[in-house]
């Protein structure tokens, strides 16, 4: 249910569902994140805050260029965030 109302019910839930499609299988900082999807720095670094509050990334222990990745959680409903992409028309 926290996923659905973080993706699919805010204005952001696709550049969210984008994030962690991208980290799924590579951690990345939120430097090469805003890069490979072409959004600002600040955006990503807003909408991965929401994803930490979430619990649905972690981020690495060091501070400076910390790679996010998906807790065990995202990636226990690593099915159901495909499917509300679907739903929601990003995939």
């Amino acid at each position: 249910m926290i996923l659905w109302s973080i993706i699919a019910g805010t204005r952001g839930g696709i550049n969210r569902a984008k994030i962690l499609n991208l980290i799924k299988d590579t951690p990345m900082n939120a430097n090469k994140i805003a890069t490979v999807l072409n959004l600002d720095h600040k955006t990503v670094v807003h909408h991965v805050k929401i994803l930490s509050k979430n619990e649905l990334v972690v981020k690495a222990e060091k501070e400076y260029g910390a790679e996010f990745h998906l807790t065990q959680i995202m990636k226990d409903n690593q099915s159901a965030l495909e499917e509300i992409m679907q739903k929601i028309g990003t995939k």
